[in-house]
């Protein structure tokens, strides 16, 4: 017999790499943002009573205090500096500016004796309390009163935060909530108002308060709702609340832990 040889046809297989294959990710690289941005502030505080009054007012402090304030339209503006160590987890710090404004109803002053000896009148408010001596009249003494009309009361700060944050991210849209500490520096505050008695008026300004820290921490929360214009650029909107952890004044009549809810809008380069 002779032998029969069958003809077998060879087959190529080429196999992708896995990283090339359709429907693999991409191996992830960490990136650091940069976000400028500013904001509306909501600001408000919660007040708790302190020490004793000694201007001879007998009243509840914080209750004729919080009848007495009106928190006024507030801003913040700051860059933060992110970096996404993960596809989900990121760290993120930065320095931020505030101008928290309160309106204050006309108030009796009650004049009192000062750590050096001197007699002034005590100008209270939920931040700390300031003396005015008038330019005119007599000189006063102990238990005297004169009148304090409307007032604007500013303070400004600058902050630094430090958070974590989660991303969710789908598309061109991604969504980062964030929790952590800023430590607040109080940098200015001032009380502008207008002394008045039955003759005489004068305007006169408090630069500084007594009976206030320059340095307090709060609880930071916010959530960075983002839309990627292309790779590096994005567009932001950053709902927040902060909410200090202990009270930004000492021995003053109340104590005052300020808190505020925030509105921002920014814009964030990748690198």
């Amino acid at each position: 017999k002779k032998p029969v040889f069958i003809n077998v046809p060879s087959f190529a297989i080429n196999v992708s790499p896995v990283q090339n294959r359709p429907g693999t990710k991409k191996k992830f690289k960490p990136y650091w943002t940069m976000t400028a941005y500013g904001s509306n502030d909501w600001a408000q505080y919660q007040l708790d009573n302190d020490v004793p009054d000694n201007t001879g007012n007998q009243q509840d402090e914080k209750e004729e205090i919080s009848q007495r304030e009106k928190h006024e339209s507030s801003f913040s503006a700051g860059i933060m500096v992110a970096r996404q160590l993960t596809r989900h987890i990121g760290l993120k710090t930065g320095i931020i500016y505030s101008n928290t404004a309160i309106g204050i109803s006309p108030q009796e002053m009650y004049a009192v004796k000062k750590t050096d000896g001197s007699i002034a009148y005590k100008y209270i408010t939920s931040s700390g309390y300031g003396f005015v001596k008038p330019g005119f009249g007599l000189p006063p003494a102990i238990g005297d009163s004169i009148r304090a009309m409307e007032a604007q009361h500013n303070l400004q700060m600058i902050s630094i935060p430090l958070l974590a944050s989660y991303k969710f991210e789908k598309n061109r849209f991604s969504v980062s909530p964030a929790v952590g500490l800023s430590v607040n520096f109080i940098t200015s505050v001032k009380v502008k108002t207008e002394i008045t008695d039955a003759l005489n008026k004068e305007a006169v300004t408090i630069n500084g308060l007594d009976g206030m820290r320059n340095i307090f921490t709060s609880f930071v929360a916010d959530v960075n709702l983002q839309y990627k214009l292309n790779k590096r650029w994005s567009i932001n909107l950053l709902p927040s609340l902060k909410y200090a952890i202990g009270p930004i004044t000492k021995s003053n009549v109340v104590k005052t832990f300020p808190y505020s809810f925030n509105v921002g809008f920014g814009i964030t380069y990748k690198f």
